[in-house]
């Protein structure tokens, strides 16, 4: 078998790519996430389109049952605002949070409605509706705790 140069990182192989970069090029298609807003899988949190319909307003026309998502505060605010980066830890992190969670109560007229969308939703990512994920975390857990003690009461009526 002829000896050929990968196409990604020039090293001598016996295919178009090296079995290293076939490697990071699965690794890559397969941690590409979802968007947290339209469920198109993607590279970041957001999807291009809903990146920039968060960052300039409503680009898309929005449908169904969340037309307060029209009047929501964070569309004029900057998206890193209310989704950690990778890694951010300790004081900044609570800092960005807490910035976060301040358009939410203070500037924001359908808090309450994005807070039950999150919480319905199991939204795993950012500051939703004034709450952090730590935040959201803690009443799942607490419903699916009354939800469990609902249902053992039941059987045992």
């Amino acid at each position: 078998m002829p000896i050929k140069i990968c196409k990604d990182c020039g090293a001598t192989c016996n295919g178009a790519r090296c079995m290293a970069c076939r490697r990071k090029a699965e690794r890559s298609e397969r941690d590409r996430g979802v968007c947290v807003d339209c469920g198109i899988r993607s590279a970041g949190r957001r999807c291009r389109e809903c990146n920039l319909a968060v960052r300039t307003g409503p680009v898309r026309e929005v449908t169904g049952h969340e037309p307060w998502r029209r009047q929501s505060a964070c569309l004029s605010e900057d998206p890193d605002l209310f989704f950690h980066p990778e890694g951010e830890k300790g004081k900044a992190r609570e800092e960005r949070a807490e910035l976060a969670k301040a358009v939410c109560e203070q500037k924001c007229p359908v808090m309450q409605e994005c807070r039950v969308w999150a919480l319905e939703r199991r939204e795993p990512y950012g500051v939703v509706g004034g709450l952090t994920e730590e935040e959201r975390t803690k009443i799942w857990r607490r419903q699916d705790r009354e939800r469990v003690a609902a249902r053992r009461r039941e059987v045992a009526a």
